[in-house]
């Protein structure tokens, strides 16, 4: 019997020089206001106006990032949204991104319907004779509902029934992937971070040509019973698809409290590829954050994480080695330590799990 032995693939370490901007953001609503019946929109200022079937007032509360708003909790037979006019930086494009955060508020489930998020039934693409589309999402027993349709082409996934308290949803569009034949865009749907499914449609290819009303909280169709019950928080969109691993950064730094425009700016900055303190040198502190998080699981890039696996490890102190350090900022001599006792000991260990066995 003979065992042969393979360095774990995460050996194999390309240095990753930058990260770029990959999508604009066209409005951001962090829902933080504490008075009124305005939602102001800080990027284009695209502002939602408050609508109710009585005299209610927005029900401004604390929120997982800043403030939120809280609708529908009166009486959910009177639906509460705020209503965008228009969104005018999404025409265009043949890309879309949103996302949102909410919370049911731990009471009892009435969204057990059709209720908004945030939705539009006034899309136009440039398709010859295209009518109307609906975009956006909602939630729909017990799971999330995101779409960009011409009567089909809902994309379901995310339950949160069973987990109360805050989730994220996101999605994306892209009106050029024809990936599903021809005339068909994709729509994906992330919930918590995950890819959660992913699906092809006719008639929903093309560009914007008109953004239509969009309403948050509620859906312009079928009575009063469409509203959402529970809060909302942060909403934001791109002009165009965002990558897995920016959804994945919206849901675990919003975990923390920051808000989207903040994650954008972060996941856009160039970042030298080991750096982990974020201050633009590749030097002894990094090395230090490594070293003490080494083995552990992580999710950010300030705690060791450099290839963003969700852990600290042999990957991430490669990636740090290989990169080029500043001499005067190191901290120790100009060459790079080599792995502590605990380190070996922790790889030790990985290498054996990597072992084949080959008769």
């Amino acid at each position: 019997m003979k065992a042969a032995f393979f360095a774990p693939a995460f050996l194999a370490v390309l240095l990753i020089a930058a990260t770029s901007a990959e999508a604009v953001l066209i409005g951001h609503w962090k829902l933080d206001e504490t008075s009124g019946t305005t939602a102001v929109d800080s990027v284009n200022g695209n502002n939602g106006a408050y609508v109710a079937t009585d005299d209610i007032a927005p029900g401004w509360q604390p929120g997982l990032i800043g403030g939120a708003t809280g609708l529908n909790d009166e009486d959910n037979s009177l639906q509460e949204y705020f209503t965008i006019a228009s969104i005018p930086q999404m025409v265009g494009s043949s890309e879309l991104s949103i996302s949102i955060w909410f919370n049911q508020n731990d009471g009892p489930n009435q969204n057990d319907g059709n209720n908004g998020l945030i939705r539009t039934r006034n899309l136009r693409l440039d398709q010859t004779g295209a009518s109307n589309r609906t975009a956006g999402m909602n939630t729909e027993s017990g799971h999330i509902d995101a779409r960009i349709s011409s009567g089909n082409g809902q994309v379901d996934g995310g339950s949160f029934t069973s987990d109360p308290g805050w989730h994220h949803a996101l999605m994306t569009w892209d009106g050029t992937d024809d990936s599903g034949g021809a005339g068909t865009g994709l729509t994906k749907l992330y919930f918590d971070g995950e890819l959660v499914n992913s699906v092809s449609h006719t008639g929903v290819d093309g560009m914007i040509t008109e953004s239509g009303e969009w309403w948050l909280g509620g859906v312009d169709c079928c009575g009063t019973t469409r509203g959402w019950t529970g809060a909302l928080d942060d909403l934001a969109m791109w002009d165009e698809v965002v990558s897995p691993e920016l959804a994945r950064d919206l849901y675990f730094d919003g975990l923390v409290g920051l808000d989207a425009a903040t994650v954008y700016e972060e996941f856009s900055v160039v970042k030298t590829s080991g750096d982990v303190t974020g201050d633009g040198l590749v030097n002894g502190a990094d090395f230090a954050v490594i070293d003490a998080n080494f083995g552990q699981s992580k999710v950010f890039r300030i705690e060791g994480d450099l290839v963003n696996n969700n852990f600290v490890d042999l990957a991430d102190y490669m990636q740090w080695k290989l990169a080029p350090k500043d001499a005067e900022a190191l901290g120790f001599s100009t060459q790079a330590p080599e792995p502590g006792a605990a380190m070996l000991l922790l790889a030790a260990g990985l290498l054996v799990a990597g072992r084949v066995r080959h008769e």
